[in-house]
């Protein structure tokens, strides 16, 4: 009995220390498995401008050392990347050789460190290298290029003005374009195979101009050229900065613009500010032409009249309508033809009752300078004839013959101008009015003449 307890405690021992050895050894081929994904980390630099991967593995690298603006070596530094904690030997050496691509061959070694945890070199040629590591856990290699990068750019332009070629430009187009020039091709090999790749230049394009213009650039960073099929009326300095691989340079270009840029000033004259007759005829416009490079000037008002100067005459609209006043300007230099229009609005000449109505339905003339007369605002209306009665049929009040309602005073609450003041209480109008365009041939527009009735009151107040 005993005999049997013993060998089952036996094996009850040693199935214990099989799970134990098993976690053992699952930890620590998890930690070398996390130790050798992580060694193509392990080739850096602090001076590279930028990096990229091998065509052939996904493991080496080629790190790009910018000679621009000065000329700088290539510098790389290996880690070792079983760098364990104490009491592990966290040492290992590290020999350096470099590819020679007419036999296809690394070359002896140039440089051994020996019980060190990294090693680094700062005046490497441009070419590939191998780095291997000895005496560590685990023997492991690395491969790294290093490649010089460098290029020239140039928009195109004429060499001593720094503008763009007349034969760039017209006057409804301006064609710019930058060449880029690489100092030279990258060209590399896959150690194993000694097939031939080339590193892809990948250059990018950002135009800027000073001033900003109308229509956008290119964006994307893809075109070396374009063509501008609005250009800038304003002269106007344009920048391209082209990058690769974390190396840029920019060049300029000067565009002296024969663009002209037509550009309608609008001032309207008129007698009265009040909101609801603001836009009554007539309506007198003081245009001016702020063109830009322009000294050939054609107005077309929209009434059929034309003019020919930068500044014309003050301008008067009668008809109720909306009039769409073109200017077409010309450069006698370049030719350039531009164009703009503008509007302008006549109201008709209607007077309507309801909220907005310009009849008052009272007023008060007694002295204190406020609501002091009964006036009917302008209309668009030419001529017009009030007439005011009292309650009981008496005219009080008629207007002038002929009378235009823009120099209409009103009626300031005496009888028949005789001084004596209405006495207080309802009166009667009757308006007949005139409207602009009746005295064309055939009347135009509004060609009927209008005639208004309606009441309101007089009081004074006091």
């Amino acid at each position: 009995m005993n005999y049997f307890l013993n060998i089952c405690r036996t094996i009850s021992y040693t199935n214990i220390l099989m799970k134990t050895l098993f976690r053992h050894f699952l930890f620590i081929a998890f930690i070398i498995s996390s130790i050798l994904s992580s060694t193509t980390a392990q080739v850096s630099s602090k001076t590279a401008n930028g990096k990229a991967v091998t065509a052939y593995s996904k493991f080496d690298t080629i790190f790009v050392f910018s000679q621009y603006p000065v000329s700088q070596k290539g510098s790389l530094t290996v880690k070792n990347p079983f760098d364990l904690k104490a009491p592990f030997d966290t040492t290992a050496t590290f020999t350096w050789s470099r590819f020679d691509t007419t036999s296809n061959t690394f070359l002896p070694q140039f440089k051994i460190d020996t019980t060190v945890n990294s090693s680094t070199i700062d005046t490497l040629q441009e070419g590939g290298y191998r780095i291997s590591l000895t005496k560590t856990v685990r023997d492991t290699s690395f491969i790294a290029w290093v490649y010089f990068n460098n290029f020239t750019i140039a928009v195109e332009k004429d060499s001593v003005t720094g503008e763009v070629k007349p034969d760039k430009y017209t006057c409804d187009y301006l064609d710019l374009s930058c060449s880029v020039t690489s100092s030279t091709s990258f060209y590399y090999k896959n150690p194993n195979t000694a097939t031939h790749y080339s590193l892809v230049n990948q250059h990018s394009y950002l135009w800027t101009a000073d001033p900003t213009p109308k229509n956008p650039l290119p964006s994307g960073g893809k075109k070396a050229a374009f063509r501008n099929y609005d250009p800038p009326y304003k002269d106007t300095h344009y920048k391209v900065i082209v990058t690769n691989l974390g190396l840029a340079k920019e060049d300029t270009v000067f565009y002296k613009s024969i663009q002209v840029k037509a550009i309608i000033e609008k001032e309207i004259i008129q007698k009265t500010k009040d909101d609801k007759t603001k836009n009554s005829a007539p309506v007198s416009v003081m245009f001016t032409s702020k063109s830009v490079k322009a000294d050939i000037f054609e107005w077309d008002f929209g009434d059929g009249q034309k003019f020919h100067s930068e500044k014309p005459d003050i301008h008067v609209y009668y008809l109720p309508t909306i009039d769409t006043i073109w200017l077409i300007v010309e450069s006698s230099l370049t030719f350039c033809v531009d164009s703009t229009m503008d509007t302008v609005v006549v109201s008709p000449p209607n007077i309507e009752e309801g909220k907005d109505s310009l009849f008052p339905n009272v007023f008060t003339p007694n002295g204190d300078g406020v609501n002091e007369v009964f006036k009917i605002y302008n209309r668009s209306i030419k001529q017009f004839k009030m007439s005011i009665f009292s309650r009981w049929g008496k005219l009080v009040y008629e207007s002038p013959p002929n009378e235009n309602m823009i120099d209409w005073e009103g009626w300031d609450g005496t009888i028949r101008k005789t001084g004596i003041k209405a006495p207080e209480g309802l009166y009667f109008y009757i308006l007949d009015t005139t409207p602009f365009g009746l005295e064309k041939d055939p009347p135009q527009f509004y060609n009927k003449k209008g005639i208004y009735k309606g009441f309101f009151y007089l009081f004074r107040g006091i």
